[in-house]
């Protein structure tokens, strides 16, 4: 017998963790507690991870909703149908989400400049791909924002080949009120009789060829596209 076996503490309760008890353990730092302890431990989910509290404060969260899969194909059970799923394509996705940075203003507009220039210094001997880029945001009402958004793309000096965004609460009737210059604009409606948080615009650049799909342009309840 070792008499010099030290068992793990239950930080929360200090209590002596032992076999056969229900623990949740930090995926991070791989502190153990009872799983009861969980809440006055103040562990959270994190980025798909279990995490104490420690460590959640040293995670900058993302969004990443593919990062469980690895789990998952990797599971020999019988009732796991990998082929519903794409591996290489979920994990690629999951590997750009993980990989996504954060910008300030400032920052973003100089990551844009490096890739105007790489791209600009190409040998022009060499055929080059267009070069498609996209923004996305939510912008939370058109009639308060819209304006300051203007000015701080412009700010970022790159015209993106196309902008989207949510939120806008703004019917396609009045999308005439709120141009970006060189831009085509495609508006849907808000969900009816819901005055904020609803609406989707869609601005392409015009040096782009646009057609619009009908069958996935909709708006319910669920989805706004």
């Amino acid at each position: 017998m070792n008499v010099n076996l030290k068992k793990e503490v239950c930080g929360p309760c200090k209590k002596f963790v032992n076999i056969g008890q229900p623990i949740l353990e930090c995926e991070i730092c791989n502190i153990a507690i009872h799983t009861k302890c969980y809440k006055v431990a103040k562990f959270c989910h994190i980025n798909g991870c279990w995490t104490c509290d420690k460590c959640a404060h040293e995670i900058e969260p993302r969004y990443n909703p593919f990062s469980t899969i690895q789990g998952y194909f990797a599971s020999d059970k019988f009732y796991d149908d990998h082929d519903t799923y794409d591996d290489n394509i979920l994990q690629q996705a999951s590997v750009i989400l993980n990989n996504c940075k954060k910008y300030n203003i400032n920052d973003f507009a100089e990551a844009l400049k490096t890739i105007n220039h790489a791209h600009n210094d190409q040998p022009t001997a060499t055929p080059q791909a267009p070069q498609l880029s996209s923004l996305f945001l939510n912008i939370d009402g058109h009639a308060s924002n819209f304006d300051q958004f203007l000015t701080e793309i412009k700010r970022l000096d790159h015209n993106f080949s196309i902008i989207g965004l949510a939120e806008t609460n703004t019917d396609a009737s009045l999308k005439q009120l709120y141009n970006i210059p060189n831009y085509n604009s495609y508006y849907q409606n808000p969900i009816e009789n819901k005055h904020k948080g609803s609406g989707v615009a869609l601005y392409v650049h015009n040096s782009l060829n646009v057609t619009v799909e009908e069958s996935l342009s909709d708006t319910t309840p669920d989805i706004e596209s």
